[in-house]
Formats: C-alpha cells, sequence, structure tokens
C-alpha cells in the first residue's frame, strides 16, 4: 500500500525522557569555551594557588619546628581554618571565571533568537536554566572544588594519623556544601543578568557590582560604621558567602551577625534570580 494511503499511525513504541536533558547543554557550553587560551591560563592559575598550599601543608605536617622558626605560631597548626583559606584565597579567580563564562551565555541567546531553536526540542525552561548554570558550576568546581578536595587528600596522604583525620574529617562535607551554594548564587546571579541584558560588559560590570566588589563593598563597609548597624553587611553577596563558609568550616564568625542572617540573605538571592530567569526565558518572544 502507497505511504500516502496509509494514513495516521500512532507510535507504538515506548516513549522515554532523558533524565538529564540539560547535559548536552552544559557539555557543549563547556567544550565552546574550553579550548581558549585565556580560560587555559585562568585555570592553570586558579591552581597555583593551592600548590602553594599543598607546600605548606607538607612543612606544617612534616617539619613543624622548622615552619614553626620561620612563620612563628602560623606553622603550628594545621585544621579545617587551613582549608578554609585555600578556598577563600580562589575568590579573585572566582570573579574571573563568572565574569569571563558567565556574562554572554543567555545574552547571546538573546540576541541571534537561539531560544526558538532550543525549544523546539523537548527541553524546558529549568533545563534550559541547569544546562547554562552547568557551565558556569563546571569551572568553580575546577578551580574551587577540586584543588581543595586534592589537597585535603594529600593532607591525609602525608599524615595517615587519627588526629589530624579527626580535625579535618568534615572538610570534604562543608567543601562540597559550600561550592553548591557559591555555584546557586554566583551562577543564577549572573544569568539573570544575562537573561536581562545585552552587552558582556554592562553585565560584567553589574555582576561585580551587586556580588559586593569593587566601589559597592567601600559603600557597604562606610555604611556600616556610620549606622553602628551590622545588618549592613548583608547588602553584599561576597560578605555573606564568606560569613556563611566560615560557618561552614567551624571558623569564627562575624560576633555581631549570625552566619544563618547571611544564608537566608543568599538564599532569597537565589530564589529572586530564578524567578527573574523564568520570567525572561521563554519559548518564544513576541516582538512589536
Amino acid at each position: 500500500m502507497p505511504i500516502h494511503d496509509q494514513g495516521y499511525r500512532h507510535w507504538d513504541g515506548e516513549i522515554r525522557q532523558h533524565p538529564l536533558r540539560w547535559w548536552p547543554i552544559a557539555q557543549r557550553g563547556v567544550m565552546a569555551v574550553l579550548p581558549q587560551r585565556k580560560v587555559i591560563l585562568l585555570i592553570v592559575l586558579a591552581w597555583l594557588g593551592p600548590l602553594v598550599k599543598g607546600v605548606t601543608l607538607y612543612g606544617k605536617l612534616r617539619a613543624t619546628d622548622l615552619l614553626t622558626q620561620v612563620l612563628g605560631d602560623k606553622g603550628a597548626e594545621v585544621g579545617a581554618k587551613f582549608f578554609w583559606g585555600a578556598i577563600d584565597q580562589q575568590g579573585f579567580i572566582v570573579l574571573l571565571f563568572v565574569v569571563l563564562v558567565g556574562s554572554n551565555l543567555i545574552a547571546a541567546d538573546r540576541r541571534f533568537k537561539a531560544l526558538q531553536l532550543y525549544f523546539s526540542k523537548p527541553l524546558t525552561p529549568l533545563d534550559y536554566i541547569l544546562g547554562k548554570l552547568g557551565i558556569v558550576g563546571t569551572f568553580l568546581v575546577l578551580t574551587v572544588w577540586m584543588p581543595v578536595m586534592l589537597l585535603w587528600i594529600f593532607g591525609l596522604m602525608i599524615e595517615p594519623t587519627a588526629e589530624f583525620f579527626g580535625a579535618v574529617w568534615f572538610v570534604p562535607f562543608s567543601l562540597t556544601l559550600y561550592t553548591l551554594l557559591l555555584i546557586a548564587v554566583a551562577g543564577l546571579l549572573i544569568l539573570a543578568l544575562s537573561a536581562v541584558g545585552q552587552k558582556g560588559v554592562f553585565i560584567a560590570g553589574a555582576w561585580i557590582i551587586l556580588f559586593g566588589y569593587g566601589p559597592f563593598q567601600l559603600v557597604i563597609l562606610l555604611l556600616r560604621e556610620l549606622s553602628g548597624q551590622a545588618f549592613w553587611s548583608l547588602l553584599s553577596v561576597e560578605r555573606d558567602l564568606e560569613h556563611v563558609g566560615a560557618w561552614f568550616f567551624g571558623n569564627a564568625t562575624d560576633p555581631e551577625l549570625h552566619p544563618v542572617a547571611s544564608l537566608a540573605v543568599l538564599l532569597v538571592v537565589v530564589a529572586a534570580c530564578y524567578a527573574v530567569l523564568r520570567r525572561r526565558i521563554r519559548p518564544v518572544e513576541v516582538v512589536l
């Protein structure tokens, strides 16, 4: 029988939905950025700090007396605070990677009308957001989570004692939790700005200001000093992340401000950015 005489035939097969529909978006985005020389250079620079920390860690655990003579009391103890210091020193690298990788992720798709192409496939807005967030998250994992995790493993290899393990056993959990929070906050903020703005330069500048770097940080410090109220620090996302991260690692935090308040602000930022993304990312845009 000719095909045109058969009419409509219902699909009798089994329809399966892939559980990781966002993964091809993330994978393609990472592979498009990774070969760039400036990205490779930044990754190398990001690993230099942890390498230096590794040498310091070896000296602290294997040459304590010598290091104490050189550094004073700084060479006397290794604990979770040491690993938090390794994370905290990556702040500038985090800024560069988020701005470099995330500024144009959604803005470029909106400029070139690529959203219609994405949503012509069985994708939801959440899949699209997770895919774009996965691009930013991959580089934050490469430059924050992975080097510090290897640093922790290196410490256990050179000091496999119950005393050392008892002091740092929770570091992988705190590190993973902080990295996920960092990806959610920094990644969703840059994506929300990318969905609203058009030019990568202005998006990057807005992210730096809203995240809490640059002159905005000085304004917050000035308001706190003039008013004598610690809650002004909550306006700095970068300060909130630092406050919560120190709390995760059991370090001293701001005595005038509980870390839960900073965590609540970060969750509000995540929710607000996600709401902006859902509003701005539409399968079909009506152009008048």
